[in-house]
């Protein structure tokens, strides 16, 4: 699964969701792909937190700041005009690095997917969840949906 879509996932709520209405094995599948996801998630957020290193940026709160203050002087000297280039350079190394990131795959191993009845249980048990922010939301939407078919459920067999 891309880096994104389990990022993607997990701020929408796929690391809080509930699995009252699953029978028991089936919430075992679930809690499981749960606990999966929330392991690649810190993983990702692991390896995101080295990108502005990789990129040259030491402090990232001294480089923003440095770089709006180049940015907003009017008649730079050469000497600016150069530290700012430097700063664009490494901003920009930084946004490649990162969307690298987000484009990776991590394999979320060790999943089973859900029938198709046990999925949509989990889905309709989930379409409205107060988060710990107190931010609801439809943990399962329909993109969510296209990106857990086969990872998560499995559609049923055609009549």
């Amino acid at each position: 699964m891309k880096n994104s879509e389990i990022i993607a996932l997990v701020n929408n709520g796929a690391a809080a969701f509930t699995n009252y209405s699953l029978s028991p094995a089936h919430a075992y599948k679930a809690f499981k792909f749960k606990k999966v996801l929330k392991k690649a998630f810190d993983s990702i957020a692991a390896n995101e937190q080295e990108l502005p290193k990789e990129a040259g940026i030491e402090d990232s709160k001294a480089f923003d700041d440095k770089f709006k203050e180049l940015r907003e002087i009017e008649n730079p000297t050469e000497e600016q005009k150069k530290e700012l280039e430097e700063c664009k350079a490494k901003y920009e190394k930084f946004i490649d690095l990162r969307q690298q990131l987000l484009n990776d795959d991590t394999p979320l191993e060790g999943i089973k997917t859900l029938p198709y009845e046990e999925w949509f249980s989990l889905r309709y048990e989930n379409k409205a969840l107060k988060l710990a922010n107190g931010r609801e939301v439809e943990v399962f939407p329909d993109w969510a949906e296209e990106i857990l078919e086969g990872v998560l459920w499995e559609a049923p067999e055609e009549e």
